[in-house]
């Protein structure tokens, strides 16, 4: 992290972040994918506003430094909001992966003290198959979709109850974010990062040789928030100031080019997968998409094919390898 970046008095935090895009970013914001070819907006002022307020209102429920609060989550603002409110509480967000199999969850919620899970509406099976495995408190929902759990909140009754007053600032030292990646042998296995360690990864991901992300970026993480790959992408937008463009649910091929093209975006992050698909798309249906705006992809999961490489070279997208997770 260079220092420069900074002021000398500023810690390295979550809550300093969000300080910083009050202050310097306001004005800037997120777009996301609310439907099947609907694009929403937030500023960055309002995404702060709903971050503070979800953190008073996680704090109402009994949420206190060092507890957990889970989420099975897309690609959404909501999953932005939890993360600058978890980390301004010095809260743990403990991103769970929907795509583990039901006995992981199961498992990894058994070991973990969770105080509160945030689901997405499109998950609630999930949640079900692992309903009993932990010993959460409370289920807050977001969006609409099959009947919630009884006491279930709604996520937006939830920020109705919180104050957009600015949460006290975490240590740098303390844990901020839980994920669980698979280790060699398919087992998943724990992976924290700090209050620091999440910042200076972001600082990391948006710097020259990685995402090269400028204030004037449009950047868009199709690689999911739950993991490394995807905390970098946003807190390196975040860090920068620039644009965020949130996919949703859809991170398959044809739905990110469309976002790309239409929403211009300059900076993606995502998988070998990912970039694989795309390029074979873009190789069916050359003039389909314009992706004039977009100059770099990093890809996750796996050096990128010299073939895949040179296929997007052909479209003007430099293609960066990000093979690196924090510690």
């Amino acid at each position: 992290m260079h220092a420069q970046a900074w002021d000398d008095h500023e810690a390295l935090t979550v809550t300093a972040v969000a300080e910083r895009l009050a202050l310097l970013h306001a004005a800037r914001g997120v777009s996301f994918a609310s439907g099947p070819g609907a694009v929403d907006r937030r500023t960055y002022a309002e995404v702060v506003e709903r971050a503070r307020r979800a953190a008073s209102a996680l704090a109402w429920l009994g949420v206190r430094r060092g507890d957990q609060v889970a989420t099975l989550l897309h690609n959404q603002p909501e999953h932005l909001e939890l993360y600058l409110a978890a980390g301004g509480l010095g809260a743990v967000l403990h991103t769970l992966d929907p795509w583990l199999p039901g006995r992981d969850l199961r498992a990894i919620l058994a070991a973990h003290r969770v105080s509160v899970i945030v689901v997405d509406a499109t998950w609630l099976g999930v949640l079900r198959s692992i309903a009993g495995a932990g010993a959460w408190a409370y289920v807050v929902v977001s969006g609409h979709g099959p009947p919630a759990p009884a006491r279930a909140l709604a996520y937006e009754q939830l920020l109705a109850w919180g104050a957009p007053r600015r949460p006290p600032a975490a240590a740098p030292d303390q844990p901020a974010v839980l994920c669980h990646l698979l280790d060699a042998a398919g087992r998943p296995r724990p992976r924290w990062a700090t209050q620091q360690a999440l910042v200076e990864h972001g600082w990391s991901a948006g710097r020259r040789e990685a995402l090269d992300v400028q204030a004037d970026d449009r950047v868009l993480p199709a690689a999911a928030m739950y993991t490394p790959e995807g905390w970098g992408a946003v807190f390196a937008a975040l860090i920068a100031g620039a644009e965020l463009v949130l996919p949703g649910a859809r991170l398959d091929a044809p739905s990110i080019l469309d976002l790309v093209a239409g929403e211009r975006v300059t900076v993606a992050a995502g998988t070998l997968g990912l970039w694989s698909a795309v390029v074979a798309k873009l190789e069916a249906a050359p003039r389909r998409w314009d992706l004039s705006a977009l100059r770099r992809v990093s890809v996750a999961g796996g050096p990128a094919s010299a073939s895949i490489a040179q296929a997007l070279a052909a479209w003007g997208v430099d293609c960066v390898w990000s093979g690196v997770a924090p510690e």
